[in-house]
């Protein structure tokens, strides 16, 4: 009922909402990921965005046509997956973006990375008469929250609601197959993040992905370094034997080489990952551990983050059940994800080099 969000309910409550449902509102009010409300003006026509995330849900919501400055971490995927965002102005980085050159594109909003670095109250010094919309687009508790919220901001909620409704079908999908089970029958999973002793613990994404397939994280109940933020924690290789997980992936980073991306959309060729998961499957200390034993050693692209995680989750739930999901094709996913959702036209079964096993995924995907 408040529509304004100033803690009043008032007449002026009364008519916002009228032009919310008859959509002629001039402004609109959210919460956004510090938790607070700000207000947009609309209609939002010019967009500048920092990174990756963004990029792929307004492509969904049918907006992209709207960003008209970029950083290079908004590109981080190259012009093979960001053909037209490719060509537009760089405005720095997701960290360090700089004002004078995201001033100079009289951009109508200005999204940056969720709630990370810069903080808000330095935006809105640099960017006078600027919008923020801090959008979380990396957490998947709330990510069809947010994509609905953008929906409203851009006056696009028919094709969020499209885009979150499909997001939920597929999450759900796993969520009800093994909602039955115990923990005692869900697979334990160890996800190496950055190198082989490095893990994602509560908050991070990484487990996030585990939790919705329906395994176990075997890092769930790490607590964080003192006085640290990151949920990405090292770990001693002791720990690891305890833990004796089922499976392990390892992360896979993406950069740009000389010659294109070694990994992802622009690379086909498998031998980064086939490296990559030997190195793993070398490692003495490990070489006891079930997942080792049992050959359920699996390498990933980081790509299979943020919106992108929907994808990664279908992976890791054919991975923990392969019973379960034997007639799920991760690949079907993704390719109705680029062509239905990011309007691509990439063909999957011709290229892309994204998780790697000898025997599940040979090519790469």
């Amino acid at each position: 009922a408040d529509a304004k969000y100033d803690g009043k309910i008032n007449p002026l409550d009364f008519i916002q909402i009228k032009l919310i449902i008859v959509g002629k509102e001039k402004e609109i009010t959210f919460v956004d990921a510090y938790g607070d409300a700000e207000t947009v003006r609309k209609p939002v026509k010019r967009i500048i965005v920092v990174m990756s995330d963004a990029p792929d849900v307004l492509r969904a919501l049918n907006a992209a046509g709207n960003i008209v400055g970029i950083t290079s971490d908004a590109i981080r995927y190259g012009a093979v997956y960001f053909p037209e965002l490719s060509k537009l102005p760089n405005v720095g980085t997701f960290s360090k973006p700089d004002y004078e050159a995201v001033l100079n594109l009289n951009p109508d909003v200005f999204m940056p990375y969720g709630s990370y670095a810069p903080k808000k109250v330095e935006l809105k010094e640099k960017l006078p008469g600027v919008s923020i919309i801090a959008l979380d687009f990396v957490t998947l508790t709330t990510f069809t929250e947010n994509v609905r919220k953008l929906g409203y901001i851009l006056d696009k909620e028919d094709e969020a609601e499209v885009f979150a409704d499909w997001y939920d079908g597929v999450s759900n999908t796993f969520k009800d197959a093994t909602k039955g089970l115990s923990e005692d029958e869900k697979p334990r999973v160890y996800v190496m993040t950055y190198g082989k002793y490095r893990t994602a613990t509560p908050g991070n994404r990484y487990h996030e992905m585990i939790e919705v397939a329906g395994g176990r994280n075997i890092a769930a109940n790490l607590p964080l370094p003192p006085g640290g933020r990151s949920t990405n924690v090292k770990v001693d290789p002791e720990w690891a034997i305890e833990q004796n997980p089922d499976v392990i992936v390892r992360r896979v980073m993406e950069y740009p080489t000389t010659t294109g991306y070694e990994v992802g959309y622009g690379a086909d060729d498998p031998t980064e990952l086939i490296a990559l998961r030997e190195d793993v499957m070398k490692t003495p200390e490990l070489a006891y551990v079930a997942a080792m034993k049992n050959g359920h050693v699996y390498t990933m692209s980081v790509f299979m983050s943020g919106p992108k995680c929907i994808i990664g989750i279908a992976y890791y739930g054919r991975w923990f059940y392969p019973e379960l999901f034997k007639d799920l094709d991760p690949n079907e996913i993704h390719q109705e994800y680029l062509t239905r959702f990011q309007h691509l036209d990439y063909d999957l079964d011709k290229h892309g080099v994204f998780v790697y096993h000898p025997v599940e995924h040979p090519d790469g995907r």
